[in-house]
């Protein structure tokens, strides 16, 4: 590695299967593929994104937090380790991470801080009391970062709201790996077969974790709307997270009738086949969302979707998808009726693929937020090289 560029830290939670861990990820490839060295620090190991850093060489540090009340631990570990292996800038996700991340600059005045807001509009009232703090405290502590990032113009405008310095935030929007979610019908179709789904249903997907954020009780509840419209329609919840949750939706898509067309599934790392077995992707989001991966990666693959208007979803498929509002079960199950009786579109869905490739890669992300990385840190690297 080039010495006279930065040694960057990227900083999250762990490296689960979600939308910003994946995104970390994709950063941390893109900059190791120009020649950076980069390295990320996690709160919790053991998750599977780690593998695929490991692949392409970029080492996972797992800072070890074991309990609730562990994060002065796990902020002295940070603090060690940047002081050892001399980190120029460290770019934290999420709540925690940021919350520690801006302590270390109080601390350490060498290093340079970046926080990311991945979310909007959060409804922290049911979070547990640890999460409703961070969320409190973190615009407070943002004026100790040189720079905070929003993966979403909607996500910088809550920002703003929430007290975030506006001198200080900039916008680097998600990128999609347009060479892993593509159009692959007889992947999709494969999948189908694996899941028992007849290759004749009209399936619409949900791609999602186990979240209030997410709001699959509307989507169960518009699912019982369309059941009594088309018959043929199915619909597929691919999820991650807490399996008494899951066990407590699967029960209420019983109370509504429709636990016959609706199958649960587990998402994996290999997504790309679920987007491809459906006709229409569903984002039924009433909060939280920034810049909506799930529904990014499903246009890669030139699926039809149907988004409720929270974050930058509507953004995203503006002229190309169904925009509806939050909470309202009967408005999200006429947009997927409509979605569902329009006839197959080749040209439109090559301009779904095409919004994503031409306006969301990864190289655009990347480059991005390396631009705003070496404007922080180009003095410091001209005076140590003097």
């Amino acid at each position: 590695m080039d010495s006279r560029r930065p040694r960057i830290a990227l900083f999250c939670p762990s490296l689960g299967l979600g939308g910003s861990e994946q995104q970390l990820v994709n950063l941390a490839i893109g900059l190791r593929a120009r020649g950076y060295d980069v390295r990320v620090l996690v709160l919790y190991g053991g998750e599977p994104l780690e593998q695929t850093l490991s692949q392409s060489r970029v080492p996972v540090i797992n800072l070890d937090k074991k309990t609730a009340f562990g994060a002065g631990v796990a902020a002295l570990r940070l603090l060690r380790y940047i002081r050892r292996e001399r980190v120029h800038v460290l770019y934290s996700f999420h709540g925690l991470p940021n919350l520690l991340a801006a302590a270390i600059r109080l601390i350490d005045r060498q290093v340079r801080i970046i926080i990311g807001v991945r979310a909007t509009q959060m409804d922290v009232s049911r979070r547990v009391w640890w999460q409703r703090g961070a969320y409190w405290l973190e615009p407070r502590f943002a004026a100790c970062a040189d720079l905070v990032i929003a993966n979403s113009h909607a996500g910088q405008k809550d920002a703003i709201k929430r007290g975030f310095p506006v001198s200080k935030l900039r916008v680097v929007l998600n990128g999609i790996d347009a060479r892993r979610f593509l159009p692959d019908r007889a992947a999709g179709l494969q999948l189908r077969r694996e899941l028992h789904i007849d290759a004749a249903a009209r399936v619409v997907g949900l791609v999602a974790r186990i979240d209030p954020m997410k709001d699959h009780r509307t989507f169960l509840e518009a699912a019982a709307v369309v059941k009594a419209k088309e018959a043929a329609a199915r619909f597929l919840c691919v999820w991650e997270g807490d399996p008494l949750e899951q066990q407590r939706l699967a029960e209420l898509s019983r109370r509504l009738a429709v636990s016959d067309i609706v199958l649960w599934t587990r998402g994996d790392v290999h997504m790309s086949r679920f987007y491809n077995a459906m006709d229409v992707a569903v984002s039924s989001s009433s909060y939280g969302e920034g810049f909506s991966n799930v529904i990014a990666e499903a246009m890669a693959c030139g699926c039809r979707c149907v988004v409720t208007d929270a974050g930058d979803s509507a953004r995203l498929v503006e002229g190309l998808g169904i925009v509806v509002p939050p909470r309202d079960p009967s408005k999200l199950a006429a947009g997927i009726l409509t979605a569902l009786a329009a006839p197959p579109d080749k040209e439109q869905s090559i301009r779904t693929r095409e919004r994503i490739l031409s306006r969301y890669s990864i190289d655009a992300m990347v480059n991005n937020t390396l631009e705003c990385l070496l404007q922080l840190v180009a003095d410091d690297l001209v005076s140590q090289h003097m």
